[in-house]
């Protein structure tokens, strides 16, 4: 068991930091997790179920979200949930409201929604249904929590963002004293324990003027999230950032390193500005995903508040510090 903060990376469907946290079932860590009854933490609402249905290279599966209004303004979302309840399936008989197909070659997803009429009474402890199951992929609960009442989250554009990420809260924090103190001490990423002041972990890390945040690839690419480029904390260690790449720079991934607060050598994006030249990155963490080989750096330079270019090379930041062949990153998403 263990619960993974708020800004968790997996490109490239997450390579930006993520809005939920997960809830990670027993057998997460062999990634393989027996199914596990999923119950409703609160009384509340069901306004909206929507079923997953995901190709991944040819491997097929279905699986659920349901969101759960649970006060004025505020609701819950569980995604992952393998099978659902023969009462909330007698929902879906009806036209779902929408469906989309969305991905990217080898990684695509049908979402068929139904919002129009839905609103299901669930009582604390009533069965929602299982998550996990040894016919699923899927070692972990997705869990939102939104404050629709709140003010929207600051991006540099937010017009990239659905409003629901804009709105996203730590559903951590939304638990009894006891409940939330628990579940905090369970907080890791990759098995690493999370410190203290990672927190809930963070969502939004633009800091204009800098290459802190999220950037969106300039030549234009085809596929969901591809074009996405996260320059952010990692939600386990605080003193850690990571480069996570959706495509084009390197393939799907994300290096994790040490931060520093002085020179030009994996110095801390909020302090990489237009104007202070190309930045070198490397030593990467044993748990990062993207490094291939034992030397592997990035350059990055911020050329202005809205643009940046990055480079994976081979080599060490030791080396000279010039572009060869890098791509241009935006601030706006085109």
């Amino acid at each position: 068991m263990g619960v993974v903060p708020l800004g968790h990376l997996n490109p490239p469907a997450h390579t930006q930091t993520t809005d939920h946290v997960y809830l990670l079932l027993p057998g997460w860590a062999e990634e393989i997790s027996p199914s596990v009854n999923v119950v409703a933490p609160a009384t509340g609402i069901v306004v909206k179920l929507a079923s997953h249905t995901s190709d991944h290279t040819g491997a097929a599966f279905t699986d659920w979200q349901l969101e759960i209004s649970v006060c004025d303004g505020g609701t819950i979302r569980f995604g992952h949930v393998s099978t659902i309840s023969d009462d909330l399936l007698a929902l879906t008989e009806a036209t779902p409201t929408s469906c989309e197909t969305y991905g990217y070659v080898g990684f695509m997803t049908e979402e068929c929604m139904w919002m129009d009429g839905i609103s299901f009474p669930l009582s604390e402890g009533d069965l929602i249904g299982t998550a996990g199951g040894l016919d699923t992929p899927n070692t972990a609960l997705d869990f939102w929590a939104y404050d629709w009442d709140s003010e929207l989250h600051f991006a540099i554009d937010p017009s990239a963002q659905p409003e629901s990420i804009l709105r996203s809260q730590c559903a951590l924090d939304w638990f009894v004293d006891d409940l939330r103190t628990e579940l905090y001490s369970q907080r890791m990423e990759r098995g690493i324990l999370a410190d203290e002041e990672t927190g809930c972990g963070k969502v939004f890390q633009d800091v204009v003027g800098t290459a802190k945040g999220f950037w969106y690839s300039v030549a234009p690419i085809e596929g969901k999230w591809l074009n996405h480029l996260a320059l952010v904390d990692d939600n386990a260690r605080s003193d850690h950032q990571a480069v996570s790449v959706a495509a084009l720079v390197a393939d799907p991934g994300y290096w994790i390193f040490q931060k520093r607060s002085t020179g030009t050598v994996n110095r801390d994006f909020a302090q990489v500005t237009a104007g202070s030249g190309i930045h070198c990155y490397n030593t990467f963490t044993a748990d990062s995903n993207g490094p291939q080989g034992t030397t592997d750096r990035f350059l990055i330079e911020v050329v202005d508040d809205d643009t940046l270019r990055i480079e994976r090379q081979g080599g060490t930041c030791g080396a000279s510090l010039t572009f060869s062949n890098p791509y241009e990153y935006s601030r706006f998403e085109k």
